[in-house]
């Protein structure tokens, strides 16, 4: 069975680069794209008084596929502001929804990127092996096309097609048996 594909979008621009870059990866295999605009989240609150945002909602859909990769171009160094909110949302589920935290244990990820400068900071691309590694979230890898304007991305490239390929022999059945033991 193919793995299931979810894309969160962070992005100022829906239209932009990198949003460009995951419509060429979609050419490739199939996706579903979360754009990050399209819901009000609330930074991470120690009080939690920001669980009637659109987060958990948006995490029980993303929590339904197999893989889901997070795309942001770089600011500064940095993910998205859009991006680094959902990231820290996360910390939701380290401490007030642990059942539903460890679903992520479960899935996979990756990070699909675009900047100006030829090669990605190393300290970016961190930010997620750091982060996926203490989630225990697989981590397969990045995307990455420095960039200038309005990029035009070929979805025949072959970096694009790598990455797709690299999630197209992806199973997700070995999460999916993993998922339904931890719900058990």
């Amino acid at each position: 069975m193919k793995a299931r594909v979810a894309v969160v979008l962070g992005s100022a621009r829906s239209n932009g680069n990198t949003a460009s870059l995951v419509g060429a990866l979609a050419k490739n295999i199939p996706l579903e794209l979360f754009d990050l605009n399209h819901f009000q989240i609330a930074p991470f609150d120690y009080q939690f008084r920001n669980n009637s945002d659109d987060f958990h909602p948006l995490m029980d859909e993303l929590l339904g596929f197999d893989i889901i990769l997070m795309a942001s171009p770089i600011y500064w160094y940095a993910p998205s502001a859009q991006l680094k909110i959902f990231i820290d949302r996360l910390s939701d589920f380290l401490k007030q929804h642990k059942s539903r935290g460890r679903l992520l244990r479960t899935k996979s990820s990756g990070v699909i990127a675009t900047g100006s400068d030829i090669y990605p900071p190393d300290c970016f691309e961190q930010i997620f092996d750091n982060t996926l590694n203490y989630l225990g979230i697989k981590n397969l890898g990045m995307l990455y096309y420095g960039c200038e304007d309005e990029a035009q991305f070929d979805a025949d490239d072959p970096m694009i097609l790598s990455f797709a390929s690299k999630l197209a022999k992806f199973n997700g059945s070995e999460q999916r048996h993993l998922t339904s033991a931890l719900q058990a």
